[in-house]
């Protein structure tokens, strides 16, 4: 086949970049396999498109299945990524969090201070090997750290990080993964020294359970109506964001357009949450 793609019209490289994730997700779910324990299926999600693209470097593969850059890519990236952000923080309820659990926010705060500088000192000490758009593959990383990989996503967008860069800030961030988690784990055994250094109460414990156990659950039943309603104000809330982030003027290499558009999509997603649409199954993980 000359090296040429299997698919490159859009339904076919459509098909196979949505079927990734659901196959991954399908099967994580479906078999429980240890492997996904050390290899979520995020991972796989990200990785598996850079080996479809890249299957005629391979010695005896003369073709790949999608090529390496499309439209496709570009269209799919601009939306679903924001759509993501909006559809996740439906869930989120900001009153209650801020009423019984405001401490536990600041050190959310400061931690993801913490991890912003000690991304930009890592990228300050090891610039001088790393290509000139490496910073916004650590900003990516960053945004992981600090809200997992949703916000890896989003960071990445904001950002404008290269396609080729997010596949090795997935990698890096699970290596690091399998490190930082078993001492996560072992640390446990200090929560009540920790707490009582903190000034943490056991009431104030016992009410963030109370209020985790409290929490009022949707309806499970996804009608197609639902989907429309959110899928409507999702757009429509990317649309606003990405024609007011046209007005704000940029700053720098790191405030943009793009920048700007995450930033107001992540507003008004935490302002809807505050409206009935909180209500509408089809949100929750």
């Amino acid at each position: 086949m000359d090296g040429q793609p299997l698919f490159t019209d859009l339904f076919g490289v459509m098909a196979v970049v949505t079927m990734v994730p659901v196959f991954f997700l399908w099967l994580e779910k479906k078999t429980k396999w240890k492997v996904f324990d050390f290899l979520p299926a995020i991972i796989w999600i990200f990785l598996t498109p850079i080996l479809l693209s890249n299957l005629n470097v391979i010695p005896g593969i003369g073709f790949s299945i999608i090529p390496r850059s499309s439209d496709v890519y570009t269209t799919f990236r601009s939306f679903a990524v924001p759509m993501f952000i909006v559809l996740m923080l439906l869930d989120i309820d900001i009153r209650r969090t801020m009423k019984v659990a405001w401490r536990g926010a600041a050190v959310m705060v400061i931690g993801s201070v913490g991890i912003v500088i000690g991304c930009v000192a890592a990228y300050v000490a090891f610039r001088s090997g790393l290509p000139d758009d490496a910073w916004s593959g650590f900003g990516a990383l960053a945004g992981s750290w600090i809200g997992g990989t949703g916000n890896l996503a989003a960071v990445a967008e904001s950002l404008e990080t290269p396609e080729e860069l997010i596949g090795i800030v997935v990698i890096v961030d699970n290596l690091v993964y399998l490190v930082y988690f078993p001492l996560i784990l072992t640390c446990k055994r200090w929560a009540p020294w920790f707490n009582r250094f903190t000034g943490v109460t056991q009431e104030e414990i016992d009410a963030v359970y109370s209020a985790s156990a409290d929490v009022e659950k949707k309806r499970h039943e996804v009608t197609f109506p639902d989907l429309l309603t959110l899928v409507a104000f999702a757009f429509a809330a990317i649309l606003v964001a990405k024609r007011l982030a046209t007005f704000i003027p940029p700053v720098g290499r790191v405030l943009g357009e793009s920048t700007y558009a995450i930033l107001l999509v992540t507003t008004f997603g935490i302002l809807l949450s505050a409206t009935p649409l909180k209500k509408v199954p089809g949100t929750e993980p």
